[in-house]
């Protein structure tokens, strides 16, 4: 029915149609968000309000925010045509008190040839059929995986037809599922059901005992008329350490392999169902209307949108499932989205959802990754970073979690690992550091603790991530490592063996760098040999107690400016500083914000590697402006982080990259790492010495 005689007077004076072309940028303001809401009796200011609405934040309230002024137009300039956009700007000012920053709300209103929803109540199977043939028949090898090789992994799968578990062949066809398991009930298999569940029927005698996302991805399986699920509750048994320790390392396989993997977004649970499997599991949000000739529909939200305000989006486990799954199918409450390394498509007949698609929506693991030391490492690193704001139930899944990811890197990059730090690059991959403030993970009690070594960030809690002005480069000036550790040692349940460092472009690896492992430390290897991943090494160190750790104190500064910029105070978050014996500052701790040593423990700062970066001069800072994030520092600052500027100067291999550690008899733990100028270490005496470090 058309509407047209249901609109408010601003909105008869909006013409449409100029604005479904896509030669005209000009945006017109609509009035406050308050007033549109209010404006119940206009169809336009209503459908502006759902496009909106779309992505409503938690502080919204009718009556009261937003508050902001409303634009329809083209947002962008150029957005495809048929499509309105309509947006408002949200700043520190306008928003409620406590809540700073600033952002724009983005909505779209699309135009279609007809008044029926596209989005039914029951799934469209043929669509998503259509999809996966179109991937398999077109996209060739960077969505499908090659055939079976000599690395062949038999699996244990689910037929949903005949009802039971069964032991895969080489040409299995296989769906798996990526869900949340939270706090719901889970039916899993075990020894004592393993020999019942394989045969014909037994999921139809369990049926009411299994959550109900999982009995959905049954007939989700069934209805696209596959005969293969795989489930991790089902398909690995929960209570044997050997079948565990086979598969946990293989999920590279396992979600690579698949021939989709089923995502559900919705809920924070098992018991949620999949939106559209079902009859009644989901209600159609889209209600064309028609305005004339056009009929209009506001955009549901994009799956970029659906996958970071998920429950799914904040685990650990699922993290990796996601990256190594090369075709998904998400299932949202509204509709279902299919993602795969070409394209993206959705039920409402968008083959680009609205978005900018986030990391987790490819794989950076492809074999055409660039061979460069550091280009491999910043991928390494943005996935640990993603990974490490992630949340897990248990700590002794902090390596099992990303283990799937490092068993794909091994095979992209050729790379060894030590825990979870690459081998070949273990000088600099050791310089990780807690966002703010790092947290060991519970070691106790013994059946959930986490085992993971202190010196790997997967031991640790909080955002993980490597200095990349202090490691890598700031305003073009690129920083190399040399290393001051001849050999590292690890010893864990294979053996006793040495790290092998092959990229010297990240260091310069000198023959002469150090000393050579002494029979002390071999000894020392011997020693631990019972102990989980230990790391044994002999590096120059001396005693933490001829510093004083303490809170930042720039004020004490007689080189930086006052006011201190905003950007400065939020750098010092996170950080203890190094005083000398004079009060002096002379280095920097990082992800450390409180110092309470024990007395039966000794603390000791040990040297790893030294760093060289030419001069940072404030000409390159303002050079670089316009590529640098609202947090850079000056050059004074910039210095003024590690040491006082006015008592220590910028020379060559000023900055020694140190480890502060705690040793309780012959064994030590990592508590932080930092940066300590070279001056203020060659003042005080050090001391050659072994570390095994668990």
């Amino acid at each position: 029915m058309d509407e047209s005689n249901h609109i408010c007077d601003t909105c008869r004076a909006v013409d449409i149609a100029k604005y479904l072309s896509n030669n005209d940028p000009i945006s017109t303001p609509l009035g406050y968000f308050q007033d549109i809401l209010k404006n119940e009796d206009c169809t336009l200011c209503k459908l502006i309000f759902k496009a909106l609405s779309v992505y409503t934040q938690s502080y919204w309230q009718p009556g009261k925010y937003p508050v902001e002024m409303c634009y329809l137009g083209r947002f962008s300039g150029n957005s495809t045509p048929g499509r309105i956009e309509v947006w408002f700007h949200a700043t520190s000012k306008t928003l409620p008190d406590g809540i700073w920053g600033h952002y724009t709300v983005l909505g779209r209103i699309k135009c279609l040839d007809s008044v029926e929803p596209r989005v039914l109540q029951r799934l469209n199977y043929s669509l998503i059929r259509s999809w996966m043939d179109d991937c398999t028949t077109r996209h060739g090898p960077k969505c499908n995986p090659p055939g079976p090789n000599r690395d062949y992994l038999p699996l244990i799968l689910l037929d949903v037809k005949r009802m039971r578990l069964c032991k895969s062949d080489r040409h299995c066809r296989y769906l798996s599922l990526s869900y949340v398991w939270g706090k719901a009930k889970q039916f899993t298999t075990v020894k004592s059901n393993f020999q019942e569940l394989q045969q014909d029927g037994a999921f139809l005698r369990f049926r009411d005992q299994l959550p109900q996302l999982i009995n959905d991805a049954i007939a989700f399986v069934a209805g696209l008329g596959e005969t293969y699920l795989w489930v991790d509750a089902l398909c690995i048994v929960q209570d044997d350490p050997e079948v565990k320790e086979l598969y946990i390392p293989c999920m590279d396989r396992i979600y690579g392999q698949a021939l989709l993997t089923i995502v559900a977004l919705t809920g924070v649970d098992a018991n949620c169902a999949l939106p559209g499997v079902v009859a009644g599991s989901r209600t159609p949000s889209q209600s064309p209307v028609q305005l004339g000739s056009l009929i209009l529909v506001p955009e549901l939200r994009s799956l970029a949108a659906m996958v970071e305000s998920s429950t799914w989006r904040s685990r650990g486990w699922t993290f990796q499932e996601g990256i190594l799954s090369k075709k998904r199918l998400y299932f949202s409450d509204s509709q279902a989205y299919w993602h795969c390394s070409v394209s993206h498509r959705s039920e409402d007949g968008e083959e680009n959802p609205a978005g900018q698609l986030s990391s987790w929506s490819m794989s950076p693991l492809e074999p055409q990754v660039s061979n460069d030391p550091r280009m491999r490492f910043n991928i390494y690193e943005s996935l640990v970073k993603q990974y490490t704001r992630r949340t897990l139930t248990y700590p002794s899944d902090s390596l099992n979690a990303f283990v799937g990811i490092l068993s794909a890197i091994e095979n992209s990059f050729g790379w060894r690992f030590a825990s979870a730090l690459p081998e070949a690059l273990f000088d600099f991959a050791l310089l990780w550091s807690p966002m703010w403030q790092g947290r060991l993970r519970p070691r106790e009690p013994l059946g959930s603790a986490c085992r993971s070594p202190t010196w790997c960030w997967t031991a640790w809690e909080d955002g993980i991530y490597w200095d990349p002005w202090r490691l890598d480069s700031y305003v073009g000036k690129r920083v190399t490592l040399k290393t001051e550790v001849r050999d590292f040692i690890i010893v864990d349940k294979v053996g006793v063996r040495r790290i092998v460092r092959e990229d010297p472009s990240l260091r310069e690896a000198l023959l002469d760098s150090g000393p050579a492992l002494s029979e002390a430390s071999e000894l020392a290897a011997l020693k631990v040999s019972s102990i989980d991943c230990a790391l044994v090494f002999e590096a120059l160190s001396l005693g933490a107690d001829m510093y004083t750790i303490a809170s930042p104190r720039p004020e004490l500064s007689k080189t930086l400016s006052r006011p201190f910029s905003d950007s400065f105070t939020n750098t010092l978050r996170g950080q203890l500083w190094i005083y000398d014996s004079a009060g002096h500052h002379c280095g920097t701790l990082r992800g450390f914000t409180s110092w309470e040593p024990c007395s039966d423990s000794v603390y000791e700062f040990v040297l790893l590697s030294r760093s060289d970066q030419d001069k940072v001069v404030q000409a390159d800072v303002d050079s670089y402006r316009d590529r640098l994030p609202l947090e850079y520092p000056s050059a004074d600052e910039y210095y003024e982080e590690v040491f006082d500027t006015s008592i220590y100067q910028y020379k060559i291999w000023w900055a020694l990259n140190i480890l502060l550690v705690e040793q309780k008899g012959d064994l030590s733990q990592r508590l932080a790492v930092g940066q300590l100028h070279a001056d203020a270490w060659d003042a005080a005496r050090q001391e050659m010495k072994s570390f095994v470090l668990v």
